[in-house]
């Protein structure tokens, strides 16, 4: 009962950062899962063992909930044209699959140690841009102030590509690098946000295939690991989590963009540098 109403309200803690800061829920799953997992379990067992990769499966598969869910009333209105998207989301698939199956051939130390690097340059980018940063209204934690300059199409595919391979290799959204790119393409702060998702909804689906699937052949067979468990995502977890992600974002949708921008930012970092404090203490 404490499991479930711990994995409850850091669902609903994720789910509510998401309009309000703008974020993605890796911040908040993959620390979450990972130290949840090694606390339970007695080191030496299989998901001990495996608690990041475990970890970060199961945030790929709540990505891919929470990021089609924010991104679907840019679809329903039409701002989003699919025939002009799915170029990119075809980019950012490709990307996750890469990037999951690396993931898989990392040890834990090795994965983790991405994840930390992660959040590490995160939260560098924001402490040397804080200023700038704050002064900003309307646009993603991490988009330069002006309209920056377009990029070349084959450079802009193997960046999408990049980022859809970091985002499924650490368990995370990756907006901020889908934003930058989508404003690159000419697009507003609010669209590129919401294109941002799309790419982050991709990149979570194709992950989920990957992890949910890549264990058969390694020996793991559904369930051996106990409870709702299919090859590296915690089903059971992943639903519940994704339910209260789901709760806290219709919660918080109203008081999106009501936060001043100094506050966003500083809360922003704040949560990053938790998380950091989780997986590397």
């Amino acid at each position: 009962m404490n499991d479930t109403l711990t994995l409850a309200a850091f669902g609903l803690l994720a789910g509510c950062a998401i309009p309000l800061l703008r974020t993605g829920s890796g911040a908040v799953v993959v620390p979450l899962m990972y130290c949840s997992l090694s606390a339970l379990h007695p080191a030496g067992s299989p998901l001990h063992r495996m608690a990041m990769h475990v970890a970060v499966g199961t945030s790929a598969c709540v990505l891919a909930v929470t990021a089609a869910a924010a991104c679907r009333p840019y679809l329903a209105a039409r701002r989003i044209s699919l025939r002009r998207a799915w170029p990119l989301c075809l980019y950012a698939a490709t990307g996750a699959l890469a990037g999951a199956l690396a993931a898989l051939s990392l040890s834990p130390f090795r994965l983790r140690l991405l994840y930390v690097l992660y959040l590490s340059a995160l939260i560098a980018d924001c402490a040397l841009r804080f200023d700038r940063l704050a002064r900003m209204s309307a646009a993603h934690g991490i988009l330069p102030p002006d309209m920056p300059r377009r990029l070349p199409a084959l450079l802009n595919a193997c960046a999408v590509l990049a980022m859809g391979s970091v985002a499924a290799g650490a368990g995370v959204g990756g907006g901020a690098m889908a934003v930058p790119l989508m404003r690159r393409g000419g697009h507003d702060a609010e669209l590129a946000a919401a294109l941002a998702g799309l790419l982050a909804a991709t990149a979570g689906i194709a992950a989920s295939t990957v992890y949910l699937s890549a264990a058969v052949p390694r020996g793991f067979e559904w369930g051996k690991w106990g409870g709702w468990q299919a090859g590296y995502i915690d089903l059971s977890a992943a639903a519940l989590l994704s339910t209260a992600a789901l709760l806290g974002m219709r919660l918080a949708a109203p008081s999106a963009g009501l936060l001043p921008e100094r506050w966003r930012v500083g809360l922003y970092m704040g949560l990053l540098l938790l998380a950091l404090f989780k997986m590397t203490v």
